[in-house]
């Protein structure tokens, strides 16, 4: 779970932005986790938390992109 972290922070994100990460790290390894036990297949657990993590990613785009129109629409007025 801290390796997850820590190797967002060797490729330059910030300390405290890269354990944060470790957070998610945890929730992926679960997935993975959980997806092996119920079927020990190494392809479709690592799908099963990829398909976790685009869908986290879109999360995070999506919540950038509101912020973003909603500080312009304030802005205008």
């Amino acid at each position: 779970m801290l390796q997850f972290g820590l190797v967002h922070a060797i490729i330059g994100i910030p300390l405290g932005a890269a354990l944060a990460l470790s957070i998610g790290g945890a929730y992926f390894m679960h997935v993975y986790l959980r997806s092996y036990r119920a079927l020990p297949s190494q392809r479709d657990a690592t799908f099963e938390s990829t398909t976790a993590h685009t869908v986290y990613n879109a999360m995070i785009v999506t919540l950038v992109i509101v912020a973003v129109v909603l500080d312009a629409v304030i802005a205008a007025l």
